[in-house]
């Protein structure tokens, strides 16, 4: 398989969802908590920003405290 895949880099294809943890429902959160805290407390509040195959594909618009889907949402 020679996919520019394996590697958060630019030129690569990656698929990441960023959170934000410092909402009341994710705090406190520790080094030794945090995967607990994504998988039990964690929701769609938390997401900031969705990349697909390199793409962002949904970021929340802090300006409006909404969110911004952009074109292109055909990436399958």
């Amino acid at each position: 398989l020679h996919a520019p895949i394996g590697i958060i880099k630019e030129g690569y294809l990656a698929d990441l969802i960023v959170l934000d943890m410092e909402q009341y429902n994710t705090m406190p959160y520790t080094d030794s908590n945090i995967v607990n805290n994504i998988v039990f407390s964690a929701n769609s509040g938390n997401v900031e920003q969705v990349m697909v195959n390199g793409k962002i594909i949904m970021k929340k618009d802090s300006s409006k405290t909404g969110v911004s889907f952009f074109s292109g949402l055909n990436y399958l």
